[in-house]
């Protein structure tokens, strides 16, 4: 009996030492379960990227598919053609390319290649420059000079001097503007270069332009410089400028800046003193810049001045210039002054200038006051300038303002310029 007793114990210990054991079992392939639950979305992708059917939520599983781009970009984008919406597919890729070329700029080629559509793939590549250069401007120089070609080349060099000159790191810009090839964007990058230098260092910017050996470089830098000049009101740095520039064009641009910024600063009167002393070569350009910035304040005194002028050219360019501010303000009041002008021929050169101004702010009241001119040249000018303004909007109305035109050539002419009959009615 005690012999038995005790392999009924033994035999009762042994089943529950096998239980329990098999939960523990249990218990691990549970937790081995759970942990493939969670990587589903690797399981779903592995399925997808080999064919199987798969549910893939693009928001949920980003993190799974660009984890995968950056052990295998091709199976990437074959997963994002085979199971994203066609609609969907570029735009998905073009956000890859940016997340993984973010993260490894070595990346940056291969990644836009797979784009398709240009505007993604340029809109991509703009983001990840724009990323890398306020990253670390001097690697995407080094990376844009050996691995990326054309347009997208010179943006990566622009978008590196961008930032480059923001952190007025002049030495480095300029070393990089010298490795672009020559394009657009290079004369961009050179002239937002020598502006913002002048703005910082103006003789050494001044000299530096002044030196350049390539003759186009030169012009842009210099260009640049004045304009810096200009917007900063340095009149000491302009007068440099005209001292020592010989480049013709570059002078007289120099000297309109300068009469500017003296007749901003010191007044009509200092500045119009100063013109007298300039030899006549320059005085053109000097009175151009006078004239023009008195007009902004005082232009009756502009146009008075203008109308005193021997040069029948400026004159009529400088009247040109103050009718434009003086349409924008109060046209019927500009149109007033016109008809002051004391030269016929004047008039005659600046009627089209206030038709075509007023024709954008006011076409109504612009066709009334031409109304109220009487018959001749200057009515027939008015009438023909209203006319082309009108025919790609209203042509019943611009054959009828042709029409009325008393001057037989004339009104031929805009016929046969846009092909139209004078004998069609207007309504047609």
């Amino acid at each position: 009996m005690n012999w038995l007793r005790a392999c009924i114990i033994f035999v009762a210990l042994a089943s529950l030492l096998l239980t329990f054991l098999g939960c523990k079992d249990m218990k691990v392939d549970s937790r081995k379960f759970d942990k493939e639950n969670n990587n589903s979305g690797q399981r779903v992708l592995s399925k997808a990227v080999s064919g199987e059917s798969a549910h893939f939520n693009i928001d949920k599983d980003w993190a799974t598919l660009t984890g995968l781009a950056k052990r295998d970009y091709g199976q990437a984008v074959l997963w994002v053609r085979t199971n994203v919406e066609v609609d969907d597919q570029e735009l998905t890729l073009m956000k890859l390319a940016i997340a993984i070329a973010q993260a490894d700029l070595a990346q940056t080629d291969k990644v836009l290649k797979a784009i398709h559509a240009n505007d993604l793939r340029s809109s991509a590549r703009s983001e990840i420059l724009r990323y890398w250069s306020t990253q670390d401007p001097d690697r995407l120089i080094e990376y844009a000079d050996k691995h990326l070609s054309g347009e997208s080349k010179n943006e990566g060099f622009e978008e590196s001097i961008r930032v480059m000159i923001g952190r007025t790191d002049f030495k480095g810009a300029e070393s990089a503007i010298f490795r672009m090839p020559y394009s657009a964007r290079r004369t961009y990058s050179l002239e937002n270069f020598a502006n913002s230098w002048a703005a910082n260092a103006p003789n050494d910017a001044l000299r530096w332009a002044s030196q350049l050996d390539m003759a186009e470089d030169r012009k842009s830098a210099v260009r640049a410089v004045i304009t810096s000049f200009k917007n900063s009101s340095n009149t000491e740095a302009l007068g440099n400028v005209v001292q020592n520039e010989s480049d013709p064009q570059l002078l007289k641009m120099a000297v309109y800046n300068l009469a500017q910024v003296t007749t901003q600063s010191r007044g009509v009167a200092v500045a119009n003193e100063w013109v007298t002393r300039l030899p006549d070569s320059l005085r053109t350009a000097a009175l151009s810049g006078v004239i023009q910035t008195q007009a902004l304040t005082d232009p009756e005194g502009a146009a008075s001045a203008a109308l005193g002028l021997k040069d029948m050219d400026l004159k009529q360019s400088m009247i040109k210039s103050i009718l434009s501010l003086k349409v924008k303000e109060a046209p019927g009041e500009a149109a007033a002054w016109v008809l002051k002008l004391p030269s016929s021929e004047l008039k005659m050169q600046v009627i089209p200038q206030l038709v075509g101004s007023w024709y954008v702010t006011n076409s109504l009241e612009l066709s009334d006051w031409v109304n109220t001119l009487p018959k001749g040249d200057l009515r027939d000018e008015a009438l023909s300038t209203l006319a082309r303004s009108l025919v790609t909007s209203d042509r019943g109305a611009a054959m009828e303002a042709a029409q009325a035109i008393s001057n037989a050539d004339k009104r031929k002419g805009f016929f046969n310029d846009y092909h139209l009959s004078p004998r069609v009615n207007a309504d047609k």
